[in-house]
């Protein structure tokens, strides 16, 4: 079968990328509501609370006056933790080198990389996309280079109880041919640079808690979309924490769909970042943009 000239391939990745938009769009909107649900629930609870508390003689003034006051200590420590983790030099070189490494590992005649083609990011609140050089909007952005991505969110909560958090999905787009009908085996090759920072002191009298998650998914599309295959990559979280780290790996994940001979398909990967806090002075947040230290890639994806 000849293969498809190149303004068919991108009307067909148009018409994915929308498709993908109102999935992740309703996803964001169902995430939306759980949370004003979940905060509506917990703020009954606060008042209870404090009514309980205020009927027993608990001097609540006090506890929050001191509260406030370990809040703002360990709010000062971020800042310059933050400082720290955003130096350094770019690991571009290195990263390089190891690429071309695991080019050479393709294991077999027949197999190759899946070829790039675009890149966008979804988020929970479009603030977090105000960094991107490219076509922006809400809640998305297409970066004008589509081999680099760099999402970060922070969320803080309120109050004894009240939660906040965001997500950004960093979607990558490949296509192949398949040369078979069969199963395909599908590596993409995800590269991490970057940080996260988790704040929460919880006490008998509140509930804290900060956390982040990452995750990669993976799902091709060829005639119709196949099953999501998702891997945990991130997942941290404590009631009483006070941690900070950078994360810096290079990892392949494995995913396998059937696939029919000659046929355009896509392979789309797809970065999933989080942070959520509960409690006002709980912090998290989840960084793989800031400084030349900090990006996120999906250089290649093997096919085989």
């Amino acid at each position: 079968m000849p293969r498809l000239a190149e303004s068919m391939i991108f009307e067909q990745l148009e018409a994915l990328r929308e498709e993908t938009k109102t999935e992740i769009e309703e996803r964001l909107r169902k995430d939306k509501e759980a949370r004003k649900r979940a905060n509506e629930q917990e703020k009954s609870k606060e008042e209870a609370a404090r009514k309980q508390l205020k009927d027993a003689g608990t001097p609540i003034e006090k506890l929050e006056k001191d509260d406030q006051k370990r809040n703002k200590e360990g709010l000062d420590r971020i800042k310059t933790l933050r400082e720290d983790l955003i130096l350094g030099p770019s690991r571009l070189a290195e990263d390089i080198r190891h690429q071309a490494v695991d080019k050479a590992l393709v294991p077999a005649t027949e197999a190759g990389r899946a070829a790039l083609v675009g890149r966008e990011l979804y988020a929970s609140d479009a603030k977090f996309l105000e960094h991107i050089e490219g076509e922006v909007g809400n809640p998305f952005a297409t970066p004008y280079d589509p081999h680099t991505a760099n999402p970060w969110c922070w969320a803080s909560g309120a109050g004894w109880w009240t939660s906040a958090d965001i997500t950004i999905y960093s979607t990558f787009w490949f296509y192949f041919y398949p040369w078979a009908n069969q199963y395909f085996s599908v590596t993409p090759n995800v590269t991490f640079h970057g940080f996260y920072i988790l704040r929460a002191d919880d006490a008998w009298w509140n509930s804290k808690y900060a956390k982040v998650e990452c995750d990669v998914r993976v799902r091709a599309y060829q005639y119709n979309w196949k099953s999501e295959g998702v891997f945990g990559v991130i997942n941290h979280g404590d009631d009483n924490i006070d941690y900070s780290t950078r994360f810096d790996d290079d990892r392949h994940f494995y995913y396998s769909f059937l696939g029919g001979a000659g046929d355009l398909a896509w392979i789309r990967v797809m970065v999933r970042i989080n942070a959520y806090a509960r409690g006002d002075g709980s912090y998290a947040e989840i960084n793989f943009a800031d400084g030349t230290a900090n990006y996120l890639q999906v250089p290649h994806v093997h096919v085989y």
